[in-house]
């Protein structure tokens, strides 16, 4: 990360080259730091971020390399870097992972049993948050105990999926959107971000 108090054109063009050109194990940002004041209030500092990693054009690149990635996955490769980029800046104790074309995108709990993942289905233009439970049917139906609480907490839109066919279950949040409507994706990636941090609060030690 580059900080400085005024970002000059050599500033922006060199981070913006070595984020084309350096490996995708590498992110680099230049950040402009301001200091604004509102009538009578305290100073405060202000973060503008000028330029930021382009992870949609590394993996794309990778991934290219090596086969041709459909329409879909492009777009899917699209819009999770675009979630990574925009919850960087939007909420910092955030995590996130290497992005990749597929229609799911993970987030740690800090435990072995479940994770969280986001999911956004491309055929029924359907995107979700959910907490996915590996081979665990205790730790399903502890949290089935607590449903009024859970669906209280994320507003009743819950789907609860015990799937006892398989060796995983899922508490889901879904919401209907089409990715392909990127004017609203902030709105979407708000609409992530707000689950995720419900979920770690409710499910990081039940």
């Amino acid at each position: 990360m580059w900080i400085v108090k005024e970002a000059l054109e050599e500033h922006q063009k060199a981070i913006s080259w070595l984020n084309d050109n350096t490996d995708s194990e590498v992110s680099f940002f230049l950040i402009q730091i301001e200091v604004w004041q509102i009538d009578d209030s305290n100073y405060a500092p202000r973060m503008n971020v000028l330029e930021k990693p382009n992870d949609w054009f590394k993996e794309v690149k990778k991934f290219t390399d090596s086969n041709e990635l459909s329409d879909t996955k492009k777009l899917q490769l699209d819009f999770w870097s675009n979630l990574k980029e925009y919850g960087l800046v939007k909420d910092k104790k955030l995590s996130f992972r290497k992005v990749r074309p597929q229609h799911w995108y993970n987030f740690s709990l800090g435990r072995s049993d479940s994770h969280i993942s986001l999911t956004a289905n491309t055929q029924t233009n359907e995107i979700g948050c959910e907490l996915y439970i590996t081979d665990d049917d205790q730790l399903f139906e502890k949290n089935l105990k607590d449903k009024d609480k859970i669906e209280v907490t994320l507003n009743n839109n819950v789907e609860w999926m015990a799937l006892p066919e398989k060796k995983a279950s899922r508490i889901k949040s879904v919401k209907n959107f089409n990715i392909e409507n990127k004017e609203n994706w902030e709105e979407v990636f708000d609409w992530f971000i707000k689950l995720i941090n419900q979920y770690r609060k409710l499910f990081s030690n039940c």
